[in-house]
C-alpha cells in the first residue's frame, strides 16, 4: 500500500493567510463557516461545533488539525464512520460514475478513458466531441458550462480526484478523472493562448457546485479544488497563476462549495429554529419567519440566488 505520506494536500498553514479566509468564508451567513462538527470540541469553546473556524485556530502548532480521513486513518477504510462512509467513495467508483455521466452528455462510452479493475487508462488526446446536426451541436465551450454538483460531498471526490480518499494515493494530473479535472483537460486542449486558459478554466470552476455539513470537510474540500487549478496550470499550461487569478478562483470555490443542512437547504443549526415571531406590539399577530437558505452565485446570470430556487431551476 502506498505510504499517506504521498497525499499531496497542502495543509491550512501552506496557503497564504488572504487566500485562507476568502476559503473559510461562508457567503450565506457573512461570517466564517462553522466546525459544525464535536470531534474538536475537546480543544476548547472556539472549537465548539457551532463556532467559526478561524484562521488562527488552524495555524500555527495546530496546522496540521485539519486534514484528509486517509492521513487520520492510516488509509484504513474500516476507520470511518458509517456517516463517514457515505462520504468516501474510492477512485475508481468514482470514474465509473462520472464516466455514466459523461456517457450520458456525450452518446458514447469511455470518452475520458478505459476502466479496467479498478483502474483506468487515459483516452488519447484530444477529447472528440459529438457531432450532432447544427441546432442541437454540443461543443467544448457547451462541456465546460454544463453544471454539476456533488452533493453531502466530503473532500468532494467525484468534483477533483487529487488523492484517493480512501489509499491516501496521489493521482498525477494526467490520470485524474473528477468532473472539474475532466473540464480543466478540456480548456487546456483546446485554448490557444494563457489569456484563453484563465477565461475558460475559471468559467470550469464556475461550474462545479457542492455542499456539505462539516466544516473540515468543506475546508479540505474547498483546498482541493483550489490546488487543483494550480496543479493544471503549472503541469499542463506551464504558467503560474497570478495573485489576482488565486483571489477570484479562490472566491468562486468559497461561494459553490458551501456549508448546508441538506435536508433544510439552511446552514447548519438554522433549520432547527423557531419558524414564528411576533412582529408587533400592536398588532399581537405571528408571521412565519422567512427561512434562511442557502445563498450560492448563479454565474451565468451573474447574480446571487437561494439554492433551493437554483435547484428547482
Amino acid at each position: 500500500m502506498e505510504k499517506i505520506k504521498d497525499i499531496k494536500i497542502k495543509t491550512p498553514i501552506d496557503i497564504d493567510l488572504r487566500l485562507l479566509e476568502i476559503l473559510l468564508a461562508d457567503r450565506t451567513t457573512g461570517q466564517n463557516i462553522i466546525w459544525s462538527d464535536s470531534e474538536y470540541e475537546l480543544l476548547g469553546e472556539e472549537y465548539d461545533s457551532r463556532s467559526p473556524i478561524m484562521p488562527e485556530l488552524i495555524r500555527g502548532s495546530n496546522f496540521e488539525l485539519i486534514k484528509p480521513r486517509a492521513m487520520l486513518y492510516g488509509g484504513r477504510a474500516e476507520g470511518f464512520s458509517p456517516e463517514e462512509a457515505e462520504k468516501f467513495v474510492p477512485a475508481w467508483l468514482c470514474n465509473e460514475r462520472n464516466n455514466l455521466l459523461d456517457e450520458e452528455w456525450f452518446g458514447r462510452k469511455n470518452v475520458f478513458n478505459e476502466p479496467w479493475s479498478k483502474h483506468w487508462e487515459p483516452a488519447e488526446p484530444p477529447i472528440k466531441f459529438p457531432d450532432y446536426p447544427e441546432e442541437t451541436d454540443k461543443n467544448w465551450q457547451d462541456y465546460v458550462d454544463e453544471r454539476r454538483i456533488e452533493i453531502n460531498c466530503g473532500e468532494a471526490p467525484h468534483l477533483t480526484s487529487r488523492y484517493d480518499v480512501i489509499s491516501g494515493k496521489y493521482i498525477k494530473v494526467k490520470n485524474r478523472i473528477g468532473i472539474l479535472d475532466r473540464k480543466f483537460r478540456v480548456v487546456s486542449e483546446n485554448v490557444r493562448n494563457e489569456i484563453e486558459w484563465r477565461k475558460w478554466s475559471k468559467r470550469a470552476v464556475q461550474s462545479v457546485y457542492g455542499y456539505e455539513f462539516q466544516g473540515d470537510y468543506l475546508l479540505i474540500a474547498r483546498l482541493n479544488l483550489f490546488y487543483s487549478y494550480v496543479d493544471f496550470s503549472h503541469k499542463i499550461m506551464w504558467t503560474d497563476p497570478t495573485e489576482e487569478d488565486l483571489r477570484e478562483i479562490a472566491e468562486i470555490i468559497s461561494w459553490n462549495i458551501w456549508q448546508m443542512d441538506g435536508e433544510n437547504m439552511t446552514p447548519p443549526y438554522i433549520g432547527d429554529r423557531d419558524k414564528f415571531r411576533q412582529t408587533s406590539l400592536f398588532g399581537g399577530e405571528n408571521e412565519e419567519k422567512k427561512t434562511t437558505y442557502c445563498r450560492i452565485m448563479d454565474w451565468q446570470k451573474g447574480k446571487e440566488t437561494d439554492f433551493i430556487e437554483f435547484a428547482k431551476g
